[in-house]
């Protein structure tokens, strides 16, 4: 998907959970009802951040499940954080857990770090 030209420039927020995670489900819905909603937007927001959002995606691991959210913009920082800080709180993500950023050009490398945490 990073493929697709509307992602060239992009990245996503990343959400591991443990395998047993029984969170997982309502983790998933309450992404997609936030994107569904427009739950990503503020009514103050010079340009609504739902813009930015290309998709989201689950993954059933045996090391660990992950959500994805896709972005189609991974240079403004602003922006990329702005994004997280909302995900987080749409789906009630307790502090204590790690959401990290990457870029597509880069996600294939395992070695490569997060470019940004929430």
């Amino acid at each position: 998907m990073w493929e697709d030209k509307a992602n060239a420039n992009g990245g996503r927020w990343l959400l591991t959970c443990g395998n047993q995670d029984s969170k997982l489900d309502e983790l998933w819905l309450e992404t997609l009802l936030g994107m569904i909603g427009d739950c990503f937007s503020h009514d103050t927001d010079p340009e609504p951040l739902s813009h930015y959002i290309t998709g989201c995606v689950v993954a059933i691991r045996t090391r660990g499940h992950k959500i994805a959210l896709w972005l189609s913009e991974a240079r403004n920082e602003t922006i990329v954080r702005e994004i997280g800080r909302r995900w987080r709180s749409i789906i009630n993500l307790s502090p204590n857990v790690r959401i990290q950023f990457d870029m597509h050009n880069e996600s294939n490398s395992s070695s490569q770090r997060p470019m940004y945490e929430e």
